[in-house]
């Protein structure tokens, strides 16, 4: 049909049912293509988005995506191939610019020879994938990616998020003789925040990274709190939860400051699989910054990361401490203020492995009457 149109077209005076007979067409099929050439010309475009080259190196970005562990979908696909488009298209060029869409991600997949497979649900299959051959695999490919590297124990950097309910913290356990159950009057902001925090194999942390449920920042945030850290980084967006850019203003505050005390050449980022930190622009600034971020698998995060029950759980713990307090002093309603001026206290604070080392009251408790037993 392609053969059709094009001779049909370099022979404008030659009658349909010829051309039909001579390239073994249907006559009506071919004279419906030629009334609409606007969208034969747009279908036609439409493959040539992209020269070879810049296929190949899609492809590469694809395979480089896939062998640090990281999950690769359909729309990351398709940003990365319209980066590549809008970073070609000049500023005084006239001509519209064409960028792709899903179907052209598809038959893009299918030309290369990719195939696409269903990521599994984290809640239905995490029992499953608690295997040990599963676990094995994603050690021996992070200890390749170290040997190749050359990574240093020091320039390895795990980073996870954690979020916050202001003014809300878990149940505690207390001692009494009721009945009934006890309840303690805790004010609730309802609105939510989210901390990002990253360490290195070497114990270093990088100053606070926490995102607010807000539109706009605020003056007293900044000159109230005195115990603030001044490389502290606080976001704001209406959610209160972290997307594609806060994602890559994290990265950015993280290259600031670990780059700092780094040893070798390059650093290792150990990250979730979320969808933020696999767009193009967050792996653009990894490769022009000496970073080398490196997935986990999403079905075993609550076995290999770290954060989760070495960081977090402390310091949650210590931040339901800090509300008792505040509501106990008196405090009517836990504002944002409020929530900022406990949280570089929180931090402070010991970790798990910290507390084992420097025994806690009930800990010295036992050790005191254990003779008297």
């Amino acid at each position: 049909m392609e053969a059709a149109l094009d001779y049909h077209e370099k022979n404008p005076g030659i009658s349909l049912c010829r051309v039909a007979k001579l390239f073994g067409v249907p006559r009506a099929t071919l004279q419906e293509h030629i009334k609409t050439p606007r969208k034969r010309k747009e279908d036609k475009n439409c493959g040539r988005l992209l020269t070879a080259v810049e296929e190949k190196a899609l492809c590469n970005y694809i395979d480089r995506l896939d062998n640090i562990n990281m999950a690769v979908r359909g729309e990351f696909v398709c940003d990365a191939a319209n980066a590549i488009i809008r970073a070609r298209h000049r500023p005084d060029d006239t001509t519209p610019m064409h960028l792709v869409k899903a179907r052209w991600v598809t038959r893009f997949l299918q030309r290369h020879g990719y195939s696409s497979r269903p990521q599994k649900m984290l809640d239905l299959k995490r029992k499953e994938a608690e295997n040990i051959e599963v676990i094995q695999d994603y050690f021996r490919q992070l200890q390749e990616v170290i040997e190749r590297e050359g990574i240093l124990p020091g320039d390895i950097w795990n980073m996870d998020e954690t979020g916050f309910r202001i003014g809300m913290k878990s149940n505690a356990m207390i001692i009494t003789k009721r009945k009934r159950a006890h309840y303690f009057a805790l004010p609730q902001n309802r609105e939510s925040a989210t901390a990002i925090e990253a360490i290195s194999a070497s114990g270093r942390v990088i100053p606070m990274f926490l995102i607010l449920s807000s539109l706009t920042h605020c003056a007293n945030w900044y000159h109230e709190l005195q115990g603030l850290n001044p490389e502290s980084r606080v976001a704001v967006v209406e959610t209160g939860y972290s997307n594609d850019e806060l994602a890559l203003s994290w990265l950015q505050h993280f290259n600031e400051h670990s780059r700092k005390g780094q040893v070798g050449a390059k650093r290792l980022l150990l990250i979730d699989g979320h969808g933020s930190h696999h767009t193009a622009q967050f792996i653009e600034f990894c490769d022009n910054n000496g970073i080398i971020p490196f997935g986990m698998p999403s079905n075993l995060t609550h076995l290999l990361q770290p954060l989760d029950v070495c960081v977090f759980q402390p310091y949650k713990h210590y931040h339901g401490l800090a509300l008792d307090r505040l509501v106990r002093d008196g405090a009517i309603e836990i504002t944002k203020l409020d929530f900022l001026s406990i949280t570089e206290e929180v931090r402070s604070k010991p970790s798990n492995s910290q507390l084992s080392r420097q025994p806690s009251r009930s800990q010295e408790f036992i050790l005191l009457t254990a003779p008297l037993l």
